[in-house]
């Protein structure tokens, strides 16, 4: 990829196209996370990066690929030439449909997707993906009530999404290094193969995996591990930015808990119990009026103070959430609270975890985009926007599964 071609990555979510997106932004290659659809023409016309979420997840597999497609159309319009397809790596979502979508409106011959993020401990061996060890279908991850998984295996679940040819590039070729893989990779091609399903458990095997992608014109599609792999590869570039501008900035951060992983609620404990942040816990079910006059009068004894604040949903005994629609309605009540907060605590940093929730509170605060600045720990990304009527310049984004224990007390700390 030359450096004045104009560049695009396409998630299905926010944190997707977060976690994706920075890590072109840390080589020197300014990503811009676009937010909104409405005045989309124009803002690709000002950038020569850009990533985008068409908040395809929860959509049907035919709504998906038309909002894909679409997203790509938008983008050719606008001069862009280059594209990454974001898919999730624990395969959530439509990412076989996506991918193939995404692939036709471009114009390229074929795919090369990975799943694997070693920096996470997610690798994909024999075409199947494990996280700490274990297959997806046997993790917490697997048994999202969102999208429950009953197969650990990439090329299965793609054969369910996709009639395109499929090929795999299995750990004993790609070890035998780039120019041994490429050769394998044009027989393949010969034979018609469109959709590459590669194995990775390294930083190394997925360095040599993006080799091949401009070597073969191919579309670079899959998780974080495999954005970073190819940004390192296509820029050539040398890390640019860290987080030394932030030990300036001063709190209050508002932490915005929309995921329901364990990893994310022991996140929350561990900083509400140590001091951290000031929990604010609602019942899901209560209109956003009553929630923020709760708030307003949560918040009268603390105001003097300037506390960071945690607001989630108070812990259920069934799940509070059982389709898309209801996690779709509670992300956009948790952004409408979200912005009162801000607008009532002058935030100076949003914290927020899981893709829907971050674009309902984005949304709702009336961010237009996000630059993405830096990589604060895998999968968890800091942003600077501007906000009308708030104080708000940073927004911080983490997958639901990601990140340490200690994350939020880290947070609290460099903000404070």
């Amino acid at each position: 990829m030359k450096p004045e071609e104009k560049f695009a990555i396409i998630a299905d979510d926010y944190t997707g196209a977060g976690d994706s997106g920075i890590h072109f932004s840390r080589l020197g290659r300014k990503i811009e996370l676009l937010l909104d659809e409405h005045d989309l023409a124009s803002q690709l016309k000002r950038y020569n990066g850009v990533s985008l979420t068409t908040e395809s997840r929860f959509l049907s597999a035919d709504e998906a690929a038309m909002r894909v497609t679409s997203a790509v159309k938008s983008c050719q319009d606008a001069g862009f030439t280059q594209f990454f397809k974001k898919i999730d790596s624990t395969l959530r979502g439509n990412p076989g449909r996506e991918v193939e979508a995404c692939l036709e409106a471009s114009g390229l011959s074929a795919a090369l997707v990975c799943t694997a993020m070693p920096t996470t401990n997610r690798s994909c061996v024999f075409g199947k993906i494990y996280i700490g060890g274990k297959l997806l279908h046997d993790t917490e991850i697997g048994r999202d009530p969102f999208n429950p998984m009953s197969s650990s295996s990439v090329v299965e679940i793609f054969q369910q999404q996709t009639d395109l040819s499929i090929g795999q590039l299995k750990l004993e070729q790609i070890e035998k290094g780039a120019k041994a893989l490429a050769a394998d990779i044009q027989v393949m091609i010969d034979s018609g193969v469109r959709l590459f399903i590669a194995d990775a458990v390294s930083e190394k095997h997925l360095d040599t995996l993006a080799e091949q992608i401009d070597r073969f014109s191919l579309l670079p599609s899959g998780a974080g591990g495999f954005a970073k792999a190819y940004a390192e590869v296509s820029t050539g570039a040398d890390l640019l930015c860290s987080d030394e501008g932030l030990h300036n900035q001063k709190g209050p951060v508002l932490a915005v808990i929309g995921s329901l992983s364990e990893t994310t609620r022991k996140q929350a404990e561990l900083a509400c119990d140590g001091g951290y942040f000031d929990l604010f816990e609602f019942k899901a079910g209560e209109s956003i009026e009553s929630l923020q006059a709760a708030f307003d009068s949560f918040y009268t004894d603390r105001a003097a103070d300037m506390p960071n604040i945690l607001m989630r949903a108070e812990p259920a005994d069934k799940p509070l959430l059982v389709s898309s629609e209801d996690g779709e309605r509670m992300a956009t009540v948790m952004g409408e609270l979200a912005a009162h907060i801000c607008r009532k605590c002058r935030c100076r940093a949003i914290f927020s975890t899981g893709g829907s929730t971050s674009m309902g509170v984005a949304r709702a605060i009336g961010a237009a985009s996000v630059t993405l600045v830096d990589e604060i720990m895998p999968g968890v990304v800091l942003g600077s926007c501007t906000v009308p009527g708030t104080a708000v310049e940073w927004f911080i984004s983490k997958a639901g599964g990601f990140g340490g224990e200690e994350i939020l007390k880290q947070i609290a700390v460099t903000f404070s």
